[in-house]
């Protein structure tokens, strides 16, 4: 209906309300609603007493969802390149915000339509009088934030509200004062709320949660598939406290029946409670160094909705029958109650798994999960899964939030069984309602962007490798032969890292698009209800759909569901860039103990201000063209640096050891020379120039 009532207006432009009831069959009151939905989202403007959009006035609606120290990069379509606005032609816009922008020569901001946060957070800083706030990832580097109440000290973060400005400059009053920034766990809270985070749970929730019971009750096991007496259990990491899923196995006569059970959580969040609301604006549990932000409150997601061992839980099972080839022949989704036997770690499953024990039922059990996830495996590899195996690095802490190692997590055969398992389900539930033809929401993602795959050709061509494919017509099958090219070569990671870069990003959405990395025709998000919103609505439409065979309003819930997907897929990036930033972060925070240290590495990456190094411990760094002793340029691809004087080469995957030169914890920035390298003398003038020439 929205895109209707769109395009209707842009076809008609400076209509009035009363031209869309005469053209639109729907309630008044409801039209109103949606059309007040789209000028507060920008997609329409509203001039006194009529509506047009801004294609008509020449504009491009956009999202900023970059910001770099003298630049922006706006998101105008997610299946194309993102644009770049210059610093002067930002007028005040800031990460997140939603704007209008007219092209003309370049990119220039010509109205906010929607500021994303009405706070900031930062760091004060007086000089000569005024107080300064400094802000990180949000704005420009002359974008001024001016604290217009406030006689403390230095270094203290402050939340601060928006509440005038003029060009150039950000009038922000005090809210609250988060403590000095070298408190313990200050310098992630911080981090947290620039990304406009909500940490604490408003009263309604909390009283909504203080009357969910804690245990299950008799009446509320009937009408629900009673699995209580089966071998299940859960299989997780050991510090994990929200157990949302457990799995089982039976070796049947046609072959195996394997059970995916995941807590029943929309049971307990009730559609549009407190509750509900606080889970959509939250989208996603964010996992940091020292804490997790949960979507739900820790007494649901660590309580009732846990599958703790031992207690029963309300649960959606997905049974599915396999034949003696690990095929599919039929699956089963049902409200289930389980009473899981064991809360398994993944360290206890691989040292099981390794030794090849089968002396007790869990542990024959536990062979049988694997040798059904191996093949399952197989078979995903053979439609053409990738499989990129880059190691994720985790920031260890102490109590104190202090970064004390880094590690490597690499995935062994129990991580591999439960993830292979969940794929598995993920895709029954997804097929189940597909068939159905009924609005529903997809994990989907789309091909590559034939730019992209011209550029990875050209970088592993490079490297010496061949790859067999055309960047229009290219097939996950194909991106993976070429990682299996490469799997015995030291330059495997740096191959498999530029291709990731090179996909498109997952998302969520109402179209079945298919998801290209895993080769899937039919892929949905089922498995995790207690720390991502959108498992919580595929539970609910679940039972709206199969359990109470409810189709009625099916279609006309369509639009709702759009929202949640794309602001779930948001909320998404939201907490993709908060982990990352804050890995970064602490990242710098330790490897401030190894100033002067020498590491080896390889190079993954390159600017036009330097090339950047991953560790052999995973962290990452930059080295800058002005600690070399030469002047370096780059090539189109940005694959070579050239040493104009000498014409030393060095290139994406190649092998270097360096020195930590510096660290700064404040921007996540860990600055590297190479062993050797004598800084090159550089003059005033030519500083000066050299800067403009990069800007």
């Amino acid at each position: 209906m929205k895109e209707k009532i769109i395009r209707y207006i842009q076809d008609n432009p400076y209509c009035t309300f009363g031209n869309l009831c005469a053209n639109f069959d729907i309630r008044k009151n409801e039209l109103l609603n949606i059309v007040n939905h789209l000028v507060n989202d920008g997609d329409l403007i509203q001039e006194d007493n009529t509506y047009l959009t801004p294609y008509n006035l020449g504009l491009i609606k956009a999202r900023i969802v970059t910001v770099k120290h003298h630049f922006a990069f706006a998101s105008i379509d997610e299946n194309e390149d993102d644009v770049m606005i210059e610093e002067e032609h930002l007028n005040n816009a800031l990460l997140n915000d939603i704007v209008y922008l007219r092209y003309d020569l370049f990119f220039e901001v010509v109205k906010i339509v929607k500021r994303e946060r009405q706070f900031v957070v930062g760091e004060v800083s007086k000089q000569f009088g005024v107080c300064y706030l400094l802000v990180n990832g949000i704005a420009t580097d002359n974008t001024k934030f001016i604290v217009e109440d406030y006689e403390g000290y230095n270094e203290a973060i402050l939340k601060c509200k928006i509440i005038k400005e003029t060009k150039g400059t950000i009038y922000v009053s005090v809210q609250e004062k988060l403590g000095d920034k070298n408190a313990p766990g200050v310098d992630i809270t911080r981090i947290l709320l620039e990304h406009d985070c909500p940490l604490e749970f408003n009263e309604e929730v909390n009283s909504q949660v203080a009357n969910l019971p804690i245990n299950v009750e008799e009446d509320e096991i009937k009408g629900r598939l009673d699995l209580r007496d089966e071998l299940i259990v859960t299989i997780d990491g050991e510090d994990a406290k929200d157990l949302d899923d457990a799995v089982s196995v039976k070796k049947e006569d046609y072959g195996y029946l394997v059970g995916v059970h995941i807590a029943d959580v929309s049971y307990y969040v009730t559609e549009y409670s407190p509750l509900d609301k606080e889970a959509l604006n939250r989208g996603t549990s964010i996992y940091v160094a020292d804490r997790v932000v949960p979507m739900l409150p820790f007494i649901l997601s660590n309580g009732i909705c846990s599958l703790n061992p031992n207690v029963d839980r309300l649960t959606i099972s997905c049974l599915i029958k396999l034949n003696n080839n690990f095929e599919v022949i039929s699956s089963q989704i049902t409200p289930s109650v389980i009473k899981s036997k064991y809360r398994l770690t993944y360290t206890f499953v691989n040292e099981v798994l390794k030794e090849h024990k089968e002396e007790t039922e869990l542990e024959k059990m536990l062979q049988l999960l694997n040798v059904i996830a191996t093949n399952l495996r197989e078979q995903k590899i053979k439609r053409g899964e990738l499989d990129l195996a880059i190691p994720e690095l985790k920031v260890v802490v102490n109590q104190k939030g202090e970064a004390v190692d880094v590690k490597k997590k690499i995935q062994q055969d129990g991580e591999k069984l439960i993830e292979d398992l969940m794929i598995l389900a993920n895709e029954q539930v997804a097929e189940t309602i597909y068939k159905k033809n009924l609005p529903f929401i997809y994990r989907i993602h789309e091909n590559p962007p034939a730019k992209r795959m011209d550029t990875l050709i050209a970088f592993a061509s490079r490297l010496g490798f061949k790859p067999h494919f055309n960047s229009i017509s290219v097939k996950p099958k194909d991106l993976q032969r070429l990682l299996d090219d490469a799997k015995y070569s030291p330059k495997y990671q740096i191959v498999a890292q530029v291709l990731l870069r090179s996909l498109a990003k997952a998302r969520y959405s109402t179209f079945n698009k298919g998801h290209f990395g895993l080769a899937s025709e039919c892929y949905t998000h089922f498995t995790s209800p207690i720390r991502r919103y959108p498992d919580l609505i595929v539970h609910r439409y679940l039972r709206k759909y199969i359990f109470n065979k409810d189709i009625d309003d099916a279609f006309e819930r369509k639009e709702e569901l759009n929202f949640i997907a794309e602001n779930t897929s948001m909320k998404e990036r939201r907490a993709i860039a908060v982990e990352r930033e804050s890995n970064d972060m602490k990242c710098a925070e330790y490897m401030s103990n190894f100033i002067g240290s020498e590491f080896m590495g390889y190079i993954t990456g390159m600017s036009n201000s330097g090339m950047f190094v991953e560790l052999d411990n995973g962290v990452s760094g930059k080295i800058g063209f002005e600690s070399m002793d030469d002047y370096y340029s780059l090539d189109d691809n940005y694959f070579h640096a050239y040493g104009k004087r000498k014409g030393k080469r060095y290139s994406l995957g190649d092998r270097v050891t360096v020195i930590v030169n510096n660290t700064n914890k404040d921007t996540g920035d860990i600055s590297l020379i190479i062993k050797g390298e004598k800084p090159k003398h550089i003059s005033r003038f030519k500083r000066r120039n050299g800067h403009n020439r990069r800007k």
